[in-house]
């Protein structure tokens, strides 16, 4: 898209969320910088927080904020087993 914009934007009275989702069958996911500064912009124009779901093979989704994404310098990475540990289910996300 010409202009930054989520996957997902949700929200009520009290918060916004804007989240970006892929899905993989590998056991880590890769996002470009690029991808991760488009979410970052588009939420703090928007007031939102920014959120990444990822959905790994034979898993539910799991949602981290960026900052819990690893900058392996020319990307972000997040494995299966850091969405784990730092991830929120989305019942968890949305309460």
């Amino acid at each position: 898209s010409k202009y930054p914009c989520p996957d997902i934007l949700a929200g009520n009275a009290i918060r916004r969320l804007a989240i970006e989702c892929k899905v993989t069958k590998d056991r880590s996911k890769y996002f470009t910088k690029d991808e991760i500064t488009q979410l970052e912009t588009f939420s703090r124009n928007f007031g939102a927080e920014s959120w990444v779901g990822v959905k790994f093979g034979g898993q539910d989704w799991f949602f981290v904020m960026i900052e819990d994404l690893k900058d392996t310098g020319s990307m972000f990475s997040l494995t299966l087993e850091s969405a784990k540990i730092r991830g929120l289910s989305k019942e968890e996300l949305i309460h």
